[in-house]
């Protein structure tokens, strides 16, 4: 199956557009039309910049733009990893006993400063 990136390139190859020329049709950097040509749709390039690069590269070589968002949000969806699904933890059982510690501390305090005070 042809991707957006394989049809696109193909398009544009067809009507003879180079993509230097295409990159100062558009004013889109010429890296990012190759990596659009590349499906290489991933991070720093953000969806919503990806979807004004194919509205414009699109309308640029006279394909209608909303085919091709139509086209690339249907790739989207196939490539997305499915969602994580979400695992319950198990409540804690307990964990440090801080509260023991603290009265331990307080109890042990105050007998010293008692024993303290008794030999004085």
């Amino acid at each position: 199956m042809e991707t957006l990136g394989q049809f696109l390139k193909r398009e544009r190859e067809f009507r003879g557009i180079t993509i230097d020329r295409l990159a100062s049709m558009t004013r889109i950097n010429s890296g990012v039309l190759k990596k659009i040509e590349g499906d290489d749709l991933r991070p720093p390039l953000q969806p919503v910049y990806i979807k004004s690069f194919l509205k414009s590269y699109a309308g640029s070589i006279g394909l209608d733009p909303r085919d091709v968002l139509m086209k690339y949000e249907g790739q989207a969806a196939t490539d997305r990893p499915p969602a994580p699904v979400p695992v319950e933890s198990e409540p804690s059982k307990g964990g440090f006993p801080w509260f023991g510690l603290v009265a331990a501390v307080a109890v042990t305090a105050s007998i010293a400063l008692a024993v303290f005070l008794v030999k004085r």
